[in-house]
């Protein structure tokens, strides 16, 4: 990995030994792209400021030269963490959607390693309500693909490299791109070498276009936001697992090529259903009339053996997970409901996330459990609780509920050993309640979880 540095920091001082030895490829100004011949084809070029103090920080702009229908990608910007801290992604001035596309962002992750991140586009001017004119090509020319911001903390050569770059058109297919060197950037005047971390993943887009296998992830019949951010949030669970490849997320895994990346987003944006409102969601209040009534029996984490409005796993009990995935199917408002037997907490431990994908809206009810009582006290809580969610520990990439719908309500649960107990995504996550429930603690409020 080529590190760059200003010729008047080229003279080999003795406490700069090892910094001369690291910086053989001198060749340019610090924190500034390298020069080069003219590369044949897109070229990526990472920029950055010369130097600055602890504390002031660092801008660094990505963007695309000469590529063609240009739709998303995907990166990584390596360097010590224990140097410099993530302080933002900015993709206000992407140029995406400079020509009607909407666009929408992949993480950031933030890693030992640095932060992982990228854009996709989709083809109308707002990906969430899948509204406005529909274009289906991206742009060409120069691509602005937006800066990430990061904070020095101690003084050195702070060497930052791009790693699993991966740009695509608007069909997902992969666009072959000459990627740029490693900047580095100046801390406070000194020379000390701070180098780049090894990338703790490969990027999986396979080499050449993938036939896609279905963009439909809910299998509700049509396109929509929803569909696109499930397949965001395995995004991201493969980047904080570093394994883009993590077999237990092949359902996002829309181009069929083995791993979950930038070019499935954008090839199910791309099929955003229409004359359906693209899966926009017109956000009411939480329903108080139900269409049907699921009541969860088992502490079981099995899904439904069959979407047909009858809520039971293979063994005949109705689980939580069995609930809202027949929840999610149906039309209209739905409620959950516990009759779980036995006395005391009835603990539900999930070895994946809930997701909610029905836009009418579901509502939890825990304190329906036998046992369970609501707060009564206005000073300190007296609420009893009888259900409690759990999973594999606070520092396993598990969530718990995962929320891109509005509508929705939950209340009278214990949620702790979780990593993300209620992660709501994206602009039609909107009129949810969360309310009445003990988060990050169990019942007893006796667990002190970590996250």
């Amino acid at each position: 990995m080529q590190i760059l540095r200003s010729d008047r920091h080229s003279r080999v001082r003795p406490r700069a030994l090892v910094a001369a030895l690291l910086l053989t490829f001198v060749s340019s100004l610090v924190g500034s792209a390298a020069p080069a011949a003219p590369a044949a084809g897109p070229v990526v070029r990472l920029s950055g400021p010369d130097r600055v103090a602890v504390g002031e920080p660092i801008t660094v702009s990505l963007s695309l030269d000469g590529a063609q229908d240009v739709g998303g990608y995907e990166a990584m910007l390596l360097f010590d963490t224990g140097s410099a801290r993530f302080a933002g992604f900015d993709r206000r001035a992407n140029g995406l959607g400079r020509d009607g596309r909407g666009t929408d962002t992949l993480g950031p992750v933030e890693l030992p390693e640095g932060v992982g991140f990228g854009l996709y586009s989709c083809p109308v001017s707002d990906c969430a309500s899948g509204e406005g004119e529909r274009t289906d090509d991206g742009p060409s020319g120069k691509v602005s693909l937006g800066t990430i911001s990061l904070t020095p903390s101690r003084g050195g050569l702070l060497q930052l490299a791009l790693a699993n770059l991966v740009v695509v058109d608007t069909d997902g297919d992969p666009i072959a791109v000459t990627a740029p060197p490693s900047i580095v950037v100046e801390v406070a005047g000194s020379d000390r070498p701070i180098a780049a971390p090894a990338a703790p993943y490969n990027a999986g887009v396979s080499g050449a276009a993938d036939p896609i296998t279905d963009t439909d992830i809910t299998g509700d019949g049509q396109v929509t936001d929803t569909d696109a951010r499930l397949v965001g949030l395995d995004w991201s669970l493969a980047r904080f697992r570093s394994d883009p490849c993590d077999a237990a997320l092949a359902p996002s895994d829309a181009t069929g090529d083995g791993c979950v990346d930038v070019a499935d987003l954008v090839a199910v944006s791309a099929d955003l259903t229409e004359d359906e409102g693209g899966g926009g969601f017109a956000p009411a209040a939480v329903a108080t009339v139900f269409v049907s009534t699921f009541v969860v029996t088992s502490t079981g984490d099995q899904q439904d053996a069959a979407i047909n409005g009858t809520c039971a796993t293979a063994t005949g009990t109705c689980t939580l997970r069995a609930a809202v995935q027949e929840a999610n199917a149906g039309a209209g408002a739905d409620l959950i409901t516990f009759n779980i037997p036995g006395t005391g907490v009835r603990e539900i431990a999930l070895g994946s996330q809930i997701s909610f994908t029905d836009s009418a809206g579901v509502t939890i009810d825990g304190y329906t459990q036998p046992g369970s009582s609501v707060n009564t006290d206005p000073l300190a809580s007296n609420a009893v609780i009888r259900i409690a969610i759990t999973g594999p520990g606070d520092d396993v990439e598990v969530p718990g509920f995962f929320i891109s719908t509005p509508n929705n309500l939950i209340r009278g649960l214990a949620m702790y050993e979780l990593w993300r107990k209620i992660w709501l995504a994206g602009p039609n996550a909107a009129f949810n309640v969360v309310s009445g429930n003990f988060i990050g603690t169990d019942p007893a409020g006796d667990y002190q979880s970590d996250g």
